[in-house]
C-alpha cells in the first residue's frame, strides 16, 4: 500500500513539475492542424451527430498523446469540432462553471472539461455555440429554437474551468452564424503568467478585435483558423507570420486542414524573432505541433525553429491555391536584363512608391523553357470583397512575379516546380513607399518565395517611421535570392466607424465561400 501511495506521488509530482511557471522566460504550446475524420477516410457523409462525436475522439486521442504531454495550452482550429446541428450551450465564463458531468451541458463540452482537468493543460476549442435568444438589441433574428448561434473559441483552465468565451464578429460567407450586438475583447490570464488574447480567422484582419488588443498590451494570441490561402499577399505562412512580426506578438495558430479548398496554415511565430514552427500542407491530416514559446519581455534568446521540409515546392504544386484579386494594379514591367542599379518610382492614387534593384538574368536557351518574369506593382484603393458586397481599402507596393508576360499570370505559380529555371537572381532590392494616413493604416513586410514560403528573418531589413500624417516604410532584400514570388509592403487602411466606439478595417480580397464551400 505503502508503495503504491510513493508511485502514485511521483506520478503526481512529475505530471505537475513539467507545468510551466511565472519565473521561467517560456512555456509550453500545442497547435493542431486538423481535417475532421470525413474527409480523412474519403467516406460518404455521416449524419452532423456522429460527426461531431467522431471529431471529439480525435480530439482526446491528441489530447491524450505522448507528445502533448509537456504542453501548457493547446489550441485546436476553427469549423472542425461541430456543426450547426450539433451547436453547444457554453458557460459563461463569469460563473466560473466546471462543466464535467454537469447534465446542464451537452457531451462535447462536459468531456472536454474532464479532460482539460485530468491532463492538467489549457485547452482552447473553437465550436459553434447554442446561446438563448435573451437580446432583443440582436440584429438577425433567433433561430426557430429561439436560440443564436455562435462562432465560439472556449478555454478550459487545468481544472476544467471554463475561463473565456469569445464569439467571432468578422463572419465571412457564415450565413447561419449570429453576432454579437458589440464586439467582444476576450483575454484571459494563466498559471504561468501569460495573458492571452483570443480572436477567430478573418477577426485577424481587422482593427477591432485583434489590433485593439494590442493596443491594450497584450502579447499572446491563440488563434484558431480556417484560413483559405491565395497566391501571393495571402497565403496562412506570411499572413500570420507577417501580423506577429509587426506587432511583436507571440501568434499561436491552429488551422484546419482541407487541401480541396486552399485551407491550410497552422503554426507558432514569436514576434520579432519569427518563425519558431509552421505549416502547410496538401495532404488531409492531423498533426501536432509542440514547441517551447518564448515570452515576449523576457530575456532574449535564441528560437529554436523547427524545419521545413526542403521538398515543399514538389509537394505544394499539388495544393491548388486560389489567386488573389492584384487586376487593376499600377504596374511596369522589369527589364529581363541584368542591372546592377535599375530604378523606378511607381504611383497609385494617393501613393506613390520607388523601387532600386540590383539583379541578374541568366536567360534558358530553350525559348519554350518556363521561368518568372517579374512586374513592379502598386495599388492603393477599394477592393469589393468577392460574394460579401462589401468595399474594402487596401494599400500596397512590391514586386511580384508572373508565370508569363501577360499581367493576367502574375500571382499564378508555374505548375511543375522542378521544370522551372531560375533566370533573374536579386543581389538586392529596396523598396520605399510613403503612405498617407497615420494610425488609420497597418503595414507590414510581406515576402514569399515560389515554395510558397515567407523569407527568413536574416533575409531582409524593414524599416517603419509613422506620423501622425504618414508612414514612411523602407524594406530591403539583404541576401541574394532567386525564386522569388513576391517582395512587398503590404497594408490594409482602417475607417473610423459612426458609432465612435471600434474601428472597421479595409482588408485585402480574401476568398469569400469558405464556409459555403465547407458546409457540414
Amino acid at each position: 500500500m505503502l508503495l503504491k501511495s510513493v508511485l502514485i506521488c511521483v506520478s503526481f509530482c512529475i505530471q505537475f513539475s513539467l507545468q510551466s511557471e511565472p519565473s521561467e522566460n517560456h512555456y509550453w504550446a500545442g497547435v493542431v492542424e486538423y481535417t475532421h475524420k470525413e474527409t480523412l477516410s474519403n467516406t460518404t457523409k455521416v449524419s452532423p451527430h456522429n460527426r461531431t462525436l467522431d471529431n471529439l475522439e480525435k480530439y482526446k486521442e491528441v489530447i491524450r498523446s505522448a507528445e502533448a504531454y509537456p504542453v501548457d495550452i493547446m489550441v485546436f482550429p476553427e469549423g472542425a469540432l461541430n456543426t450547426i446541428d450539433t451547436a453547444v450551450f457554453v458557460p459563461n465564463p463569469e460563473d466560473s462553471i466546471f462543466p464535467c458531468n454537469d447534465l446542464d451541458y451537452e457531451g462535447i463540452v462536459q468531456e472536454l472539461s474532464c479532460l482539460a482537468r485530468s491532463r492538467r493543460k489549457y485547452l482552447v476549442i473553437n465550436l459553434i455555440e447554442k446561446a438563448t435568444c435573451l437580446d432583443p438589441g440582436n440584429p438577425r433574428s433567433c433561430s426557430t429554437d429561439d436560440s443564436y448561434r455562435f462562432n465560439t473559441n472556449v478555454v478550459f483552465d487545468r481544472k476544467g474551468i471554463v475561463i473565456a468565451r469569445y464569439r467571432k464578429i468578422n463572419l465571412i460567407s457564415e450565413y447561419d452564424i449570429d453576432k454579437t450586438v458589440e464586439p467582444e475583447l476576450v483575454k484571459f490570464h494563466t498559471d504561468f503568467g501569460v495573458t492571452f488574447g483570443t480572436f477567430i480567422c478573418f477577426d485577424l484582419m481587422f482593427y477591432t478585435p485583434a489590433l485593439q488588443l494590442v493596443r491594450q498590451n497584450v502579447t499572446d494570441f491563440v488563434f484558431p483558423t480556417m484560413w483559405s490561402c491565395q497566391l501571393t499577399f495571402w497565403s496562412a505562412f506570411y499572413i500570420q507570420r507577417d501580423w506577429a512580426y509587426e506587432n511583436n506578438v507571440n501568434l499561436l495558430v491552429a488551422g484546419a486542414n482541407h487541401p480541396r479548398t486552399s485551407t491550410t496554415g497552422s503554426g507558432m511565430y514569436a514576434g520579432k524573432r519569427g518563425r519558431i514552427v509552421a505549416t502547410m500542407s496538401h495532404i488531409a491530416g492531423i498533426k501536432l505541433f509542440v514547441t517551447k514559446v518564448p515570452k515576449i519581455g523576457a530575456q532574449e534568446g535564441d528560437v529554436i525553429r523547427q524545419p521545413i521540409n526542403d521538398d515543399i515546392a514538389e509537394e505544394m504544386t499539388d495544393h491548388d491555391l486560389n489567386r488573389n484579386q492584384v487586376d487593376g494594379y499600377a504596374t511596369m514591367g522589369l527589364p529581363l536584363s541584368s542591372n546592377d542599379r535599375y530604378s523606378a518610382k511607381l504611383c497609385h492614387n494617393e501613393l506613390c512608391c520607388s523601387f532600386t534593384l540590383n539583379y541578374t538574368v541568366d536567360l534558358p536557351t530553350d525559348p519554350d523553357a518556363q521561368h518568372y518574369r517579374y512586374r513592379l506593382v502598386v495599388y492603393d484603393g477599394n477592393r469589393t470583397l468577392v460574394g460579401e458586397n462589401a468595399d474594402v481599402i487596401i494599400t500596397t507596393c512590391g514586386i511580384l512575379a508572373c508565370s508569363e508576360d501577360r499581367f493576367s499570370t502574375c500571382g499564378i505559380r508555374h505548375f511543375n516546380a522542378s521544370s522551372v529555371e531560375n533566370v533573374v537572381q536579386f543581389n538586392s532590392i529596396e523598396v520605399i513607399g510613403d503612405f498617407p494616413e497615420g494610425e488609420g493604416i497597418f503595414l507590414v513586410p510581406s515576402s514569399t518565395d515560389t515554395s510558397n514560403l515567407p523569407l527568413e528573418l536574416d533575409e531582409f531589413d524593414y524599416s517603419h517611421q509613422k506620423s501622425d500624417s504618414h508612414n514612411f516604410v523602407q524594406y530591403y532584400l539583404t541576401s541574394p535570392r532567386s525564386e522569388l514570388l513576391s517582395f512587398a509592403i503590404r497594408g490594409r487602411k482602417f475607417v473610423y466607424s459612426n458609432t465612435g466606439t471600434s474601428w472597421t478595417a479595409g482588408i485585402l480580397g480574401i476568398l469569400a465561400g469558405i464556409f459555403t464551400a465547407l458546409s457540414m
